[in-house]
């Protein structure tokens, strides 16, 4: 039988054993398990139709779900599912891998950015739906990407013959009409639509065209423009499948800056008239649409020759000659300046006479 001695001996062991243990341990609360590093998703999920296919691509992800710089990323996985007519658009579909891009880079350096992409041979028409996964070198795959949905047939030939003609805030465009397939194959005429595509100079081409519905006709006019600024266009056709439009490529980009080929016609309704201060001239009109102002000339003949009396340009629709002298007749004329750099000066209108009356300087009375 033990001894009451021994049994306390043996329990100030155990309570030092378990006060080891617990400062080893160092932890306060329940056992966590380790995070799972694993990639985010990828973003940026696009998918571009061409006469191959399917052209996907996405941006490299960069970090992992924790926060932490994604090191060892492998590959970025891309996914299909195919898209019955009638299939539930909330209900969970099935997902197959149509093919992986590698990622390589140099260990230790930081990994590049930018886009991968991958053919996806689809060879049937159809409505599609694609995701993309990241894996790392573990083998951890990230969740998926978000989807995008695409309808694939053949797509029509690319848009050849552009050319843009510039006038008075206007551009016009023509294109030769595509009658065939990408692949050469004949399609209807009625199945042929055109886009118009349009970005400014400096700028970027936007992901709508400018024409919301697609044209039958290959031309356009395009009057949302302003004079002396650069436009870059590209058009596109595309193919009416049903209810859908199966765009092909993108036609090569031309360039033109809308200006007024002719003068700006004179201003009317010139009239003038002397003040105390010398001529007001005052005309319909005033700088608008097109018009950056006017010149005003002067002559003592109905037959000249003229004098400008602006060397500025007048932006207001009336101006006073205070250099007439009384007792003179003089001639005026004005002209109309447009908005393109430098200013085209159109003809002078029909000039209007002038007459200034001599005005008798009063006497003193004589003194008494």
């Amino acid at each position: 039988m033990m001894s009451g001695r021994r049994i306390l001996g043996l329990l100030a062991a155990v309570g030092s054993m378990a006060i080891i243990l617990s400062w080893g341990c160092g932890l306060k609360g329940k056992p966590q398990p380790p995070t799972r590093v694993i990639p985010e998703a990828p973003s940026g999920l696009r998918a571009e139709v061409d006469a191959q296919g399917v052209r996907l691509s996405c941006a490299v992800p960069e970090r992992n779900v924790e926060g932490s710089a994604l090191t060892d990323l492998e590959a970025v996985e891309f996914q299909r599912a195919s898209v019955g007519e009638g299939d539930c658009p909330t209900c969970p579909m099935s997902f197959n891998k149509v093919g992986e891009v590698p990622y390589s880079y140099s260990p230790g350096e930081p990994m590049p950015r930018g886009r991968l992409s991958l053919l996806d041979k689809v060879g049937k028409p159809g409505l599609y739906r694609y995701r993309a996964q990241a894996r790392n070198s573990r083998g951890q795959l990230s969740r998926p990407s978000g989807t995008i949905q695409v309808y694939w047939d053949m797509p029509p030939a690319r848009v050849e013959g552009v050319t843009a003609t510039g006038s008075d805030q206007r551009v016009e465009l023509r294109w030769d009409q595509v009658s065939v397939a990408a692949d050469g194959g004949a399609i209807l005429p009625e199945q042929v639509a055109y886009q118009i595509f349009r970005r400014r100079e400096g700028g970027g081409f936007g992901v709508a065209p400018l024409n919301p519905t697609p044209i039958p006709q290959n031309s356009y006019v395009d009057v949302a423009v302003q004079n002396q600024t650069t436009y870059a266009y590209r058009v596109r056709a595309v193919r009416r499948v049903g209810e859908r439009f199966v765009p092909g490529a993108f036609s090569d980009q031309v360039e033109v800056i809308p200006q007024r080929l002719a003068p700006p016609g004179p201003p009317a309704g010139l009239v003038g008239f002397p003040t105390s201060t010398g001529v007001r001239l005052v005309w319909e009109g005033g700088p608008g649409k097109g018009i950056s102002g006017y010149k005003v000339y002067r002559a003592r003949a109905a037959a000249g020759p003229w004098e400008l009396l602006s060397p500025e340009v007048v932006v207001t629709p009336y101006f006073d000659d205070r250099g007439a002298e009384q007792g003179r007749t003089y001639w005026y004329s004005v002209s109309t300046l447009d908005d393109s750099t430098p200013p085209m000066e159109g003809d002078r209108s029909a000039p209007v006479r002038v007459h200034m009356p001599t005005v008798a300087t009063p006497q003193k009375r004589p003194g008494p």
